[in-house]
């Protein structure tokens, strides 16, 4: 719903600017012609320039910060479940009965048109009709005066048409119906329906409708002299239009009618007016319509995977690559290192001659390096692991390790490892970029990416190319505090004192996954403070299973999100059954288990 929101406060910042230029330049000069359209145009175009994306394409200086293709995230976790998606039960909020009582004043608005325009059909087809070579006559008697809807005007039979006043009427309903005002008239009517909220709209039809009567006086006036129109405008008893969208001879205020219709023509100085609206479309584009376009400052992100043991869980979300990672030579120019300055040259030694300049690098049509040796970042065909993404990630999981070092302390993180795809497929330049982790996670990364066999390389204009290339390995531990892996105390054997984190039979809820998911989707509800504050989120809920399947210490790890969510979460873990307890060596064994649910608002 905020979406809508947005765009209608949008849709009145970009009217009233246009209204603000109209009021300055264009309202009460004399062509009447220009100041139609362009209402039409401006009410036109401030519901259509705020759903626009223009790109905007940076220059050059700007588009050198992309470094690498970037790669599926890999995810190493100790022990791990699929996430678990919670989504409220639908309830509506404060936006939602505000769009419905938008929604609701848009269907009364339309619904009142109608009615209007049904009793002015029923009008005329109830009144005999005079046809005539562009419009249809419609006496009647006792009419509110003579008006005109399209081709029909409706004529009041108390008015003599062959007396002075009659043909003034009648040649300016005529200018009406030529001018086809009525449709103008309807346009507006249903913009003011669908933007109702928008006062600009409800004034740009107001002005459009006096300068409909500003053309209409202009043409029935024609060579004679103004002022015996003016006085028959003056003398007449003003009545009204019987529908919004019909144009009526008795139009207030007559004051702006009679000073449009004596004032002289305009100078020079009106055509200086009317070009103004170049720039302000320029400004109004701009400010709603543009949008940064970030070409190739982007790094590419596929979807992520996840490793936990064996196992693969390929349809984890992916994570936003963090800020760290990002190299020196993506990060804008304000916050780059520049380089240390050479040392000065000793007096003693000689200045050696230069070396000679290197050849020219040979560029296609596009400015790519088709030299031998040039190194690309991003290509037509990316280079890829033989097989494709999911022979990668399944040898990822198969080799990848979580060093004991990072693991007992506490280590965990995004690796990105960059390296160099060449032409026939092998990997150099194999290095770590970002802040370091430690706990020998570069180590593991880098280790991993040496042992890949060859790629399939790189294509630019259908040859193999040198390509850089970005992996990033996300550690993640879900463990802590005295828990230990099956791996770390089978020299002793298990004991029942002790806590493990990962072995051969972990716990598993009764039923299975399946089970657990459908009671947690039964059980768990939205808390209504996150739900009100628009919080949401993953909460890791950490606990331990007993020998008997009883679960104790449940708890949430990592940075709380607040609303409710972490009680809700322990709640609803707390009041579980008993699980089926893990097993190591044949042995019952007491294991620390973590469990991810994400909240989620729809």
């Amino acid at each position: 719903m905020s979406s809508l929101f947005l765009y209608l406060i949008k849709v009145t910042a970009c009217s009233l600017l246009f209204y603000g230029y109209y009021l300055l330049a264009l309202r009460n000069k004399r062509f009447h012609q220009w100041n139609r359209y362009y209402l039409l145009g401006a009410t036109l175009l401030s519901a259509i320039i705020p759903l626009l994306h223009i790109p905007f394409v940076p220059d050059d200086s700007t588009r050198g910060g992309l470094i690498t293709y970037t790669s599926r995230v890999l995810e190493v976790r100790d022990n791990w479940l699929p996430m678990v998606t919670i989504t409220p039960e639908r309830s509506f909020s404060v936006a939602d009965y505000a769009a419905g009582a938008y929604v609701l004043g848009i269907l009364l608005l339309l619904f009142r048109l109608v009615l209007g325009l049904r009793r002015m059909i029923r009008l005329i087809r109830q009144h005999e009709k005079i046809h005539f070579a562009d419009y249809i006559l419609v006496p009647s008697a006792g009419s509110s005066g003579p008006y005109s809807f399209f081709r029909y005007i409706c004529w009041d039979t108390a008015v003599e048409e062959d007396s002075d006043e009659g043909r003034h009427m009648l040649r300016h309903e005529l200018a009406h119906v030529r001018e086809k005002h009525s449709a103008d008239k309807l346009f507006m009517e249903l913009a003011c329906a669908l933007f109702w909220c928008n006062p600009v709209f409800h004034l740009f039809r107001k002005e459009l409708s006096l300068v409909h009567e500003f053309i209409a006086d202009e043409k029935a006036t024609g060579q004679e002299a103004p002022a015996a129109y003016a006085a028959c405008i003056l003398l007449q008893p003003f009545g009204h239009a019987p529908e919004l969208f019909s144009n009526t001879f008795f139009h207030p205020p007559v004051k702006r009618r009679l000073r449009m219709l004596l004032r002289p023509s305009g100078n020079g100085r009106a055509y200086l007016r009317r070009l103004l609206v170049i720039p302000l479309l320029a400004v109004v584009a701009v400010l709603f319509s543009f949008t940064q376009y970030p070409g190739l400052q982007v790094t590419l992100t596929k979807v992520t995977g996840a490793t936990s043991g064996n196992m693969l869980f390929p349809d984890e979300p992916a994570a936003a690559m963090p800020a760290d990672t990002v190299p020196d030579a993506k990060k804008p120019a304000a916050q780059r290192v520049p380089p240390p300055p050479p040392p000065a040259p000793s007096q003693k030694s000689k200045t050696p001659p230069p070396p000679p300049p290197a050849p020219p690098r040979q560029k296609d049509s596009r400015g790519f390096d088709t030299s031998r040796n040039a190194l690309y970042t991003f290509v037509q065909k990316m280079p890829e692991f033989p097989g494709g993404d999911k022979a990668m990630m399944n040898y990822l999981r198969e080799h990848v390790r979580y060093p004991a070092e990072a693991r007992e302390e506490n280590i965990q993180g995004t690796i990105i490892v960059q390296f160099i795809v060449s032409p026939d497929g092998s990997l150099s330049n194999i290095k770590t970029i970002g802040a370091h982790k430690g706990g020998g996670l570069e180590e593991e990364a880098v280790r991993i990416v040496k042992t890949m066999p060859r790629w399939q390389p790189g294509i630019q204009d259908n040859k193999p190319v040198r390509v850089q290339y970005a992996l990033p390995i996300r550690f993640m531990l879900q463990a802590s505090g005295p828990a230990r892996s099956a791996a770390d105390s089978s020299r002793n054997g298990p004991a029942a004192n002790k806590v493990y984190t990962f072995v051969e039979k972990m716990p598993a809820f009764p039923g299975g996954d399946e089970a657990l998911m459908h009671y947690l989707r039964d059980h768990i509800h939205y808390p209504d403070v996150a739900r009100e504050k628009n919080i949401q989120g993953t909460v890791v809920v950490q606990f331990i299973v007993g020998t008997d399947g009883s679960l104790s210490h449940v708890h949430t790890v990592e940075k709380p999100k607040g609303g409710g969510l972490e009680e809700e979460a322990i709640r609803v873990v707390q009041a579980m059954p008993r699980w089926q307890p893990g097993s190591q060596d044949g042995k019952l064994v007491v294991v620390q288990y973590s469990l991810p649910v994400r909240f989620l608002l729809q």
